[in-house]
């Protein structure tokens, strides 16, 4: 269902992390952290986001 969130994250890892890092931000009530928008996500796309919390990078 979101296999291109998936082939992004492969493709382009840092900048599918700053996106997230920016929408993180962008919540008028109350910023989120972006562990918090993960676990939030996860929810809906939990390949999407084990994939991106397994990753090596800074998250």
């Amino acid at each position: 269902m979101f296999v291109y969130l998936i082939v992004n994250f492969d493709d382009y890892p840092e900048t599918m992390v700053e996106v997230l890092r920016g929408q993180s931000q962008n919540y008028k009530k109350t910023p989120l952290t972006l562990i918090e928008l993960l676990k939030c996500l996860s929810k809906q796309i939990l390949e999407f986001t084990s994939k991106v919390l397994s990753s090596e990078l800074e998250i």
